[in-house]
């Protein structure tokens, strides 16, 4: 099985909101990469409109991991290749939707997750309290108005907010176009020392119960990803409290000594662990089942 190690983080891609975009060293942000559109290749594309007459129809029904591990390959890439609702296998979601607030977004728009970085270290806040509303509003005011310093006409908008984020709209005629920034609300990066090494990453602030674990993880799986997830699970393992998700996925990028391979199915399984003191969110993802789609090529960027 292939498993990588991570931080938990929420972060976007689209217009390269990034620390050196910003030129601000105050807010840590990376990006995942977007979707990589597959090339216009015939067999390929026949093979993706065929699926849906592959006879693979019906309902789905997962209880355990064991019953992903045990799908079919046929299965397996059916689920990574079609779009389903999370509440379609998941049925108690402990989830608050996107919200836009009256204003639907525009073609091309998307919402953008951002996690604000906090000054200081870990041991300068207490973790078990929330970072008050006033605080909050500096911080995501502060992160907008470097937003604005370097991309200028740029109008910034407040939609709106819940108890997990903070919606605001960002508008430019002159070339980044507009978008919808969304600042966690309970989430935050910031700076310790682990085995004396300087590390920055994501916190949780305020009370961590099972009930709100599986609030955070629900909304960062079925919103933030626009996706869905087939099982998830919570655990009370005393010392943290782990979120546990399992989510199809399509592989059609590759690395460059993959090249001739086809695109791969997977089913992916995702742990994010809440330490119970300190609040350091860590994630691990693991694949728990890789299948070949017949009939396609992974495609292998150019050396740049």
């Amino acid at each position: 099985m292939r498993k990588i190690k991570h931080s938990f983080m929420i972060v976007f891609s689209v217009i390269a909101l990034s620390v050196s975009a910003c030129g601000t060293t105050d807010d840590v942000i990376q990006s995942y990469d977007v979707a990589y559109t597959m090339p216009d290749n015939n067999a390929q594309n026949r093979y993706y409109a065929d699926l849906g007459s592959a006879g693979i129809e019906g309902k789905y029904s997962f209880s355990s991991a064991e019953d992903l591990i045990n799908l079919s390959d046929e299965d397996v890439i059916y689920l990574a290749t079609h779009d389903y609702k999370a509440t379609e296998f998941v049925a108690d979601l402990m989830l608050e939707p996107y919200d836009c607030f009256g204003t639907p977004l525009k073609d091309g728009e998307i919402y953008q997750p951002l996690m604000l970085s906090l000054e200081g270290d870990r041991a300068d806040y207490d973790v078990d309290k929330k970072i008050s509303d006033e605080e909050f509003k500096k911080l995501a005011e502060e992160w907008l108005r470097s937003f604005q310093e370097n991309f200028i006409d740029t109008k910034i908008v407040y939609y709106g907010g819940t108890e997990h984020y903070a919606e605001y709209g960002y508008m430019n005629d002159g070339g980044i176009g507009s978008g919808r920034i969304c600042f966690f609300r309970n989430q935050f990066m910031v700076p310790e020392k682990i085995d004396g090494n300087p590390y920055t990453g994501p916190v949780y602030f305020g009370e961590l119960t099972t009930d709100v674990v599986l609030m955070e993880g629900d909304f960062y799986h079925s919103d933030f990803f626009d996706g869905y997830f087939l099982l998830r699970e919570v655990e009370d393992r005393g010392d943290a409290i782990v979120y546990i998700a399992y989510y199809p996925s399509l592989r059609n990028i590759g690395d460059y000594d993959e090249r001739g391979e086809n695109h791969k199915a997977e089913i992916i399984k995702e742990v994010t662990i809440y330490d119970i003191k300190t609040h350091r969110i860590t994630s691990e993802i693991t694949v728990i089942r890789s299948v070949d789609i017949p009939g396609t090529t992974l495609y292998i960027p150019e050396p740049v």
